[in-house]
């Protein structure tokens, strides 16, 4: 994975493996699965977007971040490179914990 260093918080690659690390991002938004899918989160949500795959595309084209601090999970950026065209990277889905929510987090994210 390419490194994303963001000063004040761990980030990681969110795999199978620790997956379910992030569960309580997903599941603190009930209110974006009600409009986006019509139900409530469910902890299947995560590993379904880690495993979310395009047809032609290679496994080094997504990449899956995990962000925490002091231990605790509080957001998830899922990146597209290459999709839809050569030259975009394709913000999948960017999640933040409720509880992190309007704190800074998505501005530090991408003032980059």
């Amino acid at each position: 994975m390419k490194k994303f260093d963001l000063d004040g918080y761990f980030s990681e690659e969110i795999t199978f493996e620790n997956a379910s690390r992030y569960d309580d991002v997903f599941l603190s938004n009930v209110e974006y699965f009600l409009v986006t899918d019509g139900r409530e989160p469910t902890k299947n949500d995560c590993i379904d977007t880690v495993n979310f795959r395009i047809d032609g595309m290679g496994e080094d084209a997504f990449f899956n971040i995990g962000f925490s601090v002091d231990g605790k999970a509080i957001g998830c950026l899922f990146l597209i490179e290459g999709y839809p065209e050569s030259d975009v990277l394709w913000i999948g889905l960017f999640i933040v914990h409720a509880d992190h929510k309007r704190c800074g987090f998505g501005k530090k994210c991408f003032e980059r």
